[in-house]
């Protein structure tokens, strides 16, 4: 099956400082890129597009924060929520941040997150 993907953008525009949520399907994977500031409208698009996928996804579900500005508390709780989910359920999530003001909040929060 080839892979295929679909873009959603919070604001429209292709600024790259603009918040912006993707998702890229692929065989047993699905990897949602972050990118820019997410909360507010953002964080909201955020959390439905990642409670979904988790509920969709058999196999592992990628949460790339790596261009993540800044992040809410619903994007923790998000977060959280889908940790929990994914342990109960078919989907594995992992969570990429390398930005101390994502990792931080992310550890505090209980997420367990890669460098």
């Amino acid at each position: 099956m080839s892979s295929a993907q679909r873009s959603r953008a919070a604001v429209s525009g292709c600024r790259p400082d603009l918040p912006r949520v993707s998702v890229l399907v692929g065989d047993a994977t699905v990897s949602l890129t972050v990118t820019g500031n997410m909360d507010g409208r953002a964080a909201a698009m955020f959390r439905g597009e990642l409670l979904e996928l988790c509920e969709i996804c058999v196999g592992e579900l990628t949460v790339d924060l790596s261009a993540c500005t800044e992040i809410s508390t619903a994007v923790l709780a998000a977060l959280e929520l889908a940790q929990q989910t994914g342990r109960r359920g078919r989907c594995r999530l992992t969570v990429i941040a390398r930005h101390p003001e994502i990792t931080l909040p992310l550890n505090r929060a209980g997420v367990s997150c890669n460098i």
